[in-house]
């Protein structure tokens, strides 16, 4: 078809350039020769197809008008085989072979509208119901209601072998015609037998937006397929009889500025964050080595900073790009938006979500693998009376599993918005914000309903934190503290050699074990002030961010190491008898933990008490620098820094901002790919009680293996 190498293409062009054909219109008419048929652009005018494709029509478009009658308004010129014509018909759905609802089947001609129907259908019963063949000319009206002649692109059309329009979108290399058919059979007829039948598998009409409020010449892609007429049947469902046949309509745009503006904004930024990722990372290496040179571990190390950072800073960036096109396209009055509805671009965009869900799955991995595997000490400032008078410690207060938005309320809102509530539909291709009717979804404006979605709920969550629930009921973190000064305990956790975490419990009234009466006495005293205050050398402060030289730690190391001899005992005692094992087991793990927590303990009270000249201590506020991208005081000094948020470090809380930008792109991924919300919230929900059960599991191990303390004591 249209093949101009062809006896028949090469006499229709003779005589359309014959100089009695010379066509007297003006464009878009001056291809159009005298007399006969018109079948290609572009043979008389010599215009490029650049030139054809880029004309702006005079037809102003206003996705948001109050009109019921669509913008975009086409016509079918319809021609018989022998040149007959039949007149014009407006055009609904005679281009979609699959049967269409009244109410929808003139959606896509809304502006802005990408659509889509789909759907198998048996070629016997569709091609003899309309078996005569019929030609057709499409036309759309501009705001005069002259008609526009609209290119067509015969998608696998050949010449010299080789496909005329190989390239999905319309180009300049493409070559475009004006006359099709929606089924043929006068190409495979011989003899008056009818052999072979031609049928469109896909119909395309592209609309491109370079003028804000008005759409360039659409341009129609017709794919055809052929079947010989005698393996027809209308009771075959293979592909023989049936076939897939695709209607759409697609919006392109030029975003050369706004992919250039991305670039360099996000050029920046990853600049920035590589900058902070070396100051961490040499931190890190200043406190706890010997920063020497740049070698290979030093890389990777900032390799994973610098992803850490990242991650975050590339979600912000992509929310704020789809709510940049989901408001601009959803509320625009005149057409200058559309959503990025290619394939490519829209696997890219599903890339990055995949992306930053990786890589914030390596970092909730590396912080909880922290967590479940820091050195922790509990500091007990009771006064001996002959015994061990430790009354247990909390292991789970506050929750190392505990965060400020609850998952399970926060997927059960969601699920409200989106089903209830039919905002998943602000992610369909229409644009009109307040059309929550089901259509084909894209997925940046689905990511950005999700993010919306999300975005409330934890709004919701963290506003009734901040102003009442952790003001007037509960504060978990503020609760642990006051329970470690009741108790007369401190917490040392170290969550690398030579930085850690330092909660200060240490009780400001004689003794923490008395009655509940002295307690009362006590509380009230404290009430009234007559009593010094909490914190550290009497100041408000008990949280704190520590920081020890390379010899602290190894005094530390050396104090604690004694009780990895246990193991070994340990395995030596399988040898003996049962009740010798149970015993000689307990009189193990007596000696050696008791003997070894009191010396640590001794050493850190008098360490932290400043008695020690060896290991000085001083304490000081954060700089705004420390606290922007971490501290790291001077080398081969102890130092705490005053920090009220240093614990969360520890917990899921620490890290919760990654968890939920996790959890969203995992949402938004499988609510994109599956097009099911429940199921994606689900998915979520398990992996929340993974993710619970690992910390909780594995952190409480690592208390009863580190804290020097009996499991017994852990309640």
């Amino acid at each position: 078809m249209y093949d101009r190498n062809q006896t028949s293409c090469k006499t229709y062009q003779s005589i359309a350039t014959a100089p009695s054909r010379v066509p007297i219109l003006p464009f878009p008419y001056n291809d159009q020769p005298n007399g006969i048929p018109w079948l290609y652009w572009g043979l008389l005018s010599r215009e490029s197809t650049h030139n054809i494709r880029v004309r702006v029509i005079d037809l102003p478009l206003e996705p948001n008008s109050n009109s019921k009658t669509p913008n975009l308004n086409f016509v079918l010129g319809i021609y018989h085989l022998n040149g007959t014509f039949f007149g014009y018909q407006k055009v609904t759905d005679q281009l979609q072979i699959c049967p269409t609802m009244a109410e929808t089947n003139q959606r896509w001609q809304h502006p802005g509208t990408t659509y889509k129907n789909s759907c198998k259908f048996n070629i016997y019963k569709s091609s003899f119901n309309n078996f005569e063949s019929l030609f057709y000319d499409l036309f759309i009206y501009d705001k005069n209601g002259a008609l526009y002649p609209v290119p067509v692109r015969i998608k696998n059309a050949y010449t010299n072998g080789n496909i005329q329009n190989d390239v999905y979108t319309p180009n300049d290399n493409d070559t475009y015609v004006r006359r099709f058919s929606l089924f043929d059979t006068n190409v495979g007829t011989q003899n008056g037998q009818v052999n072979f039948i031609r049928i469109p598998q896909s119909i395309v009409i592209w609309f491109m937006i370079d003028s804000p409020g008005y759409v360039n010449v659409p341009v129609m892609d017709i794919t055809y397929t052929e079947r010989p007429i005698s393996a027809l049947s209308p009771t075959d469902l293979s592909e023989v009889s049936s076939i897939q046949f695709t209607f759409e309509t697609r919006y392109i745009q030029n975003y050369s500025g706004l992919v250039t503006f991305s670039m360099i904004f996000f050029a920046i930024i990853a600049t920035l964050m590589l900058l902070v990722a070396f100051h961490r990372t040499r931190a890190w290496y200043t406190r706890n080595l010997a920063f020497e040179a740049i070698d290979l571990f030093f890389l990777i190390r900032l390799i994973i900073n610098l992803c850490e950072s990242l991650a975050s800073a590339l979600f912000t960036f992509i929310v704020v790009l789809s709510l940049y096109f989901l408001v601009f396209f959803k509320t625009q009055s005149v057409l200058f938006l559309v959503v990025p509805s290619l394939s490519q671009e829209q696997a890219q965009f599903m890339l990055i979500i995949i992306g930053i869900a990786g890589i914030e799955f390596i970092n909730i991995t590396k912080s909880v693998l922290m967590q479940c595997t820091v050195e922790l000490f509990f500091i007990d400032w009771e006064k001996s009376k002959g015994k061990l008078t430790d009354s247990g410690i909390d292991s789970k207060k506050p929750a190392p599993t505990f965060r400020k938005c609850n998952v399970e309320i926060s997927l059960l809102g969601v699920l409200l918005f989106l089903e209830g509530f039919q905002w998943k539909n602000l992610g369909t291709n229409k644009p009109i914000l307040s059309d929550l009717s089901d259509g084909d979804m894209n997925p940046i404006l689905l990511f950005a309903a999700d993010c919306i979605c999300w975005g409330f709920m934890i709004f919701i969550q963290l506003s009734i934190r901040f102003v009442w629930y952790d003001r007037f009921y509960r504060n978990r973190v503020s609760q642990y503290i006051d329970i470690m000064s009741l108790t007369n305990i401190s917490l040392l956790i170290f969550d690398e050699r030579c930085h850690g975490y330092y909660i200060h419990g240490r009780s400001v009234h004689a003794t923490a074990d008395t009655d509940l009466e002295n307690l009362n006495e006590c509380l009230q005293k404290e009430a009234s002030d007559l009593v010094p205050r909490r914190g550290y050398m009497d100041t408000n402060e008990q949280c704190f961010e520590i920081f020890v030289s390379k010899e602290f730690r190894n005094i530390f190391d050396k104090i604690y190491n004694p009780t990895e001899g246990v193991t070994s005992n340990q395995t030596n005692v399988l040898k003996l008898d049962r009740s010798q094992e149970q015993n000689r087991r307990t009189s193990i793990q007596g000696e050696k933990f008791v003997k070894t927590y009191q010396t640590m303990n001794k050493f850190m009270k008098s360490f932290l008490e400043m008695n020690m000249k060896e290991f000085p201590l001083k304490t000081r506020e954060k700089t705004f620098f420390e606290k922007l991208v971490g501290a790291t005081p001077e080398s081969n000094s102890n130092t705490l820094l005053k920090d009220n948020q240093t614990i969360t470090s520890c917990l899921l809380l620490g890290i919760e901002q990654h968890i939920l930008v996790f959890y969203i792109c995992t949402f938004s991924y499988l609510h994109i790919t599956c097009n099911n919300s429940v199921w994606a919230a689900a998915v979520v929900w398990i992996l929340d009680i993974i993710l619970c059960f690992i910390r909780l599991h594995f952190g409480e191990m690592n208390i009863a293996k580190k804290s020097l303390l009996d499991s017994k004591f852990l309640i």
